[in-house]
């Protein structure tokens, strides 16, 4: 590895380090947020929102596996088959915590509802936000320069009247 290669490396992690800790901020500040509503509703509410909160994180840390495994491989197509397995696993996993929770625990409903839409919500804006960071500097697009046919002279195809009409 040359030291350019070693420095983008260096610079990628660090970006990402710093995502990281800017959106585990935003989420910390939206759940603290919303416990301290709850917490002033009372002892069912503040007990439902923490329900909530439990269930949202291991849905929503379950999701950045797949795709923090695939930061750093710069094949696009690859990264958007994560972001569909991280979506998949999300949804199965929140659907599998709310049944689960609302059957076996004395939670208020309407409470945990509210919180678990508003945590799931953050979450999902969350990792959005990280995957538009992490799509950065990539081309879904592949070469076919490698494959020995250049486009760029299809592409210049000269126009006829026929092609307007």
């Amino acid at each position: 590895m040359t030291k350019v290669d070693n420095a983008i490396c260096v610079k990628k992690a660090k970006s990402i380090i710093v995502n990281l800790s800017l959106s585990g901020l935003f989420v910390g500040f939206v759940f603290l947020l919303v416990y301290r509503y709850c917490e002033q509703a009372g002892p069912v509410a503040q007990r439902s929102c923490v329900a909530a909160m439990i269930g949202s994180i291991a849905a929503g840390v379950a999701v950045f596996w797949p795709i923090l495994g695939s930061f750093n491989n710069n094949d696009a197509n690859e990264m958007i088959r994560s972001i569909f397995i991280a979506s998949v696993t999300r949804l199965l996993l929140g659907f599998v915590v709310v049944v689960i929770i609302l059957s076996f625990m004395a939670v208020s409903r309407g409470w945990f509802l509210g919180c678990y839409g508003i945590f799931y919500a953050t979450l999902v804006a969350v990792d959005t936000w990280l995957i538009v960071c992490l799509f950065q500097g990539r081309s879904l697009e592949k070469d076919d320069s490698e494959y020995g046919y250049d486009c760029s002279i299809a592409c210049k195809r000269k126009r006829s009247r026929r092609d307007y009409q």
